[in-house]
């Protein structure tokens, strides 16, 4: 497939001492560093309590499926770990900590 030839390599020494070049499937695109400066470039939003990258996505741009745009803007890899967590969620996390 092209896509994945345009990824970078990297070296892996299996468990038989043997090097072997494997394509790094972990990589990603990034956006430019002086981009996440630049106050022209991007909406700013304060999260409301239920909302999700998707009710983000429909309100921007009209639709949910590009609910990718706003978790790669905002650099978030793992929505379930790295979104905010609404009120309920964060008064159950709290309890179960005080319950440790």
């Amino acid at each position: 497939m092209q896509y994945f030839s345009t990824l970078p390599k990297i070296v892996y020494i299996d468990k038989d001492q043997t090097s072997r070049v494997y394509t790094n499937l972990m990589s990603r695109a990034d956006i430019i560093p002086s981009l996440l400066d630049n106050p022209l470039v991007f909406y700013t939003y304060d999260i409301q309590d239920e909302d999700t990258p998707e009710i983000v996505a429909s309100k921007y741009y009209g639709d949910v499926n590009r609910h990718w745009l706003v978790l790669y803007a905002n650099q978030i890899l793992d929505p379930q770990f790295e979104w905010p967590l609404n009120t309920n969620q964060f008064q159950d996390y709290l309890k179960k900590e005080a319950n440790k």
